[in-house]
This record gives C-alpha cells, structure tokens and sequence, in this order.
C-alpha cells in the first residue's frame, strides 16, 4: 500500500466512523483504490448506514476477496442480522474473532447476536471473556452480571459480584444488582444490606430507593 493509499483511507475510514463519509466520496476512494481491501470496507460501511443492505453485503463480499478483517466480518454480520439470516451472522462474528479474538466490541456483538438466538449459554462463555480484557470496565462488569440473571443463575451472579465488590466500592450499580441477586434466592437480610448501600453511593438515593421499593422488597 502506497503512503497515498494509506492516508486517504485512513482518513476516509475516520470519517466514516462517525458517520460523516458520503457515499459519493466512498464510490470515488473505490474507484482511485480498486484492489483495496479497506476501501471497499469502507464502501460497504457507508452503504450499512445508509439501510442499503444487500449493497453493502455485494461490497463486503468483493472486499473480502481482496484481504480479511475483523471490520469487514462484522459489517457483514450486521447486515445479515438486519436481513434475519442469523446463522450466517454467527459465522461472520466467529470469523472476525479468528482474527480479533479479544475485540470487546465483537465480542458484545456476538453475545446480543446470541441472545437473540436464545444461546444464553454459550453467550454467558463468550461474555466472560471480558472479564480479562476489559478488568477496570464498570459497563462490562454489569453486562457480565446481567448475563448471569439471563440464565437465572442468582447465586452463580452474587459469587461473582462478591469476588469484586471490594474493586467497585463506589460504584452503585454493583450493589443494587447484588441485592437484587440476594432477593431472588430470597436472603433478603443480605439483600436489604446490599440495597442501602446502593443508595447511599447513588447520584439519584431517592429514586433509586422507590424503584427498589416498587420492584424488589421494603427497605424501611
């Protein structure tokens, strides 16, 4: 790749992230790079954005005889998912993760596409993943947890919280979905412990102390 082709693409790839490329420029960078593999994925991420998914499928497909990566399987399992063919998606996912086994945004992908298919087993394995990639990620210790409610596996998902509640100490979210965890396997002592101090580290106490209320057990 020539130090051109690599600037124009790399600043048209920039662009096209935020949703800022037009399809124009997209069609013309093609053309003045016909035998790049990044060009057409970019094409092809413009056309995804657009709603044109059978376009950007053709250009995923013609970038994919010029070169692999981990953008263009997922373009392509995001198409195939907005198409309803599933299980080709998977195989789009599974591919890109061939070459990006620890991508966080794959991997989240892959684990919404599994949800959607009722796979809540092999999406909790998948999830878990992150644990070790992302350790420091609020977002993705909660997804992690909600993970565990999704196979109704309570105490699998306090064992968890408990093993890093002492990392999240300030962080609300963890207590409430601990509490919420020990009212399903019905401590509710522990449960009220783990609720109180949700709403002490809360932005929101008096908010978060009616939905509790309203959806769990009476603190007071």
């Amino acid at each position: 790749m020539s130090e051109k082709e690599k600037i124009a693409i790399t600043e048209a790839t920039e662009k096209v992230n935020k949703k800022e490329l037009s399809l124009d420029d997209a069609l013309k960078l093609t053309k003045k790079f016909p035998k790049s593999h990044r060009a057409h994925v970019v094409l092809g991420n413009v056309y995804i954005q657009k709603g044109e998914n059978e376009k950007c499928l053709k250009q995923i497909k013609k970038s994919l005889k010029l070169g692999k990566s981990n953008p263009a399987y997922n373009i392509s399992a995001s198409c195939k998912i907005n198409l309803g063919l599933y299980d080709d998606a998977k195989k789009d996912f599974l591919d890109a993760l061939k070459i990006s086994p620890n991508d966080p945004n794959t991997i989240i992908s892959y684990a919404n596409l599994l949800a959607k298919l009722n796979e809540h087993d092999e999406r909790h394995k998948v999830i878990k993943k992150l644990d070790l990639i992302n350790p420091n990620d609020i977002s993705v210790r909660v997804y992690i947890i909600r993970s565990f409610f999704a196979l109704s596996n309570f105490q699998g998902a306090i064992n968890y919280i408990e093993s890093i509640k002492n990392d999240f100490e300030d962080e609300h979210q963890i207590h409430y979905y601990l509490g919420a965890s020990y009212c399903a396997v019905d401590e509710f002592e522990n449960a009220k412990t783990s609720f109180k101090k949700a709403i002490e580290k809360a932005d929101n106490p008096n908010e978060l102390k009616k939905d509790i209320e309203d959806n769990f057990i009476t603190l007071d």
